[in-house]
């Protein structure tokens, strides 16, 4: 797990740069196909898989999550005004860690379901455990799919401040920052 955090842990601030000059598609769109790749390569794990190659394709699940995060993020919270900017970062958090929960709770539901009650001694586990991995990469490759047809959907860049739909209201508030409400 090591090399996938660390790649993706170091390409946030140059994916942030990339970003900042070129918008966010060019990097989401190629991102999320790489998220697809990666979590189909994971469907051809087996017993006899070597350790480098589950290592690469972690590594390039991790960089194509690099390349989409920053963008995504960037994006949606831009999109908010200036005075709820804190609101969305916690709530864009908190969705991130409980989307994490579920699909990992899908994912362990999916691959318990292939090995019922056997135990690690039994005959069958070995290519229960293998069949269950595959069915629950599958699955989440699947999933991968919607990502990549939104990414396609997603706008490059947010619209300039001057034709955003959010406008200071010349009401201060009692820090002394104008209010932004939608313009009408």
């Amino acid at each position: 797990m090591m090399p996938g955090g660390l790649a993706m842990g170091l390409l946030g601030p140059q994916v942030g740069k990339v970003f900042d000059r070129v918008g966010g598609r060019p990097l989401v769109i190629p991102g999320s196909l790489g998220i697809l790749a990666g979590l189909s390569l994971f469907t051809l794990v087996g017993a006899d898989t070597p350790y480098w190659q589950i290592v690469a394709t972690h590594v390039l699940l991790m960089v194509s999550l690099a390349c989409v995060f920053t963008p995504v993020f960037t994006l949606g919270l831009g999109a908010l005004p200036p005075h709820l900017y804190s609101h969305g970062s916690s709530l864009l958090g908190s969705l991130q860690q409980v989307a994490g929960a579920v699909g990992s709770a899908i994912s362990l539901t999916i691959l318990a379901s292939f090995l019922g009650n056997l135990s690690p001694t039994d005959p069958g586990y070995r290519v229960s455990l293998i069949n269950g991995l595959d069915r629950a990469f599958t699955v989440s490759a699947g999933l991968a799919v919607v990502v990549v047809v939104l990414a396609i959907l997603l706008p490059g860049r947010l619209p300039a401040p001057e034709d955003d739909l959010w406008q200071a209201s010349g009401v201060a508030d009692a820090d002394g920052v104008e209010e932004a409400v939608p313009a009408l």
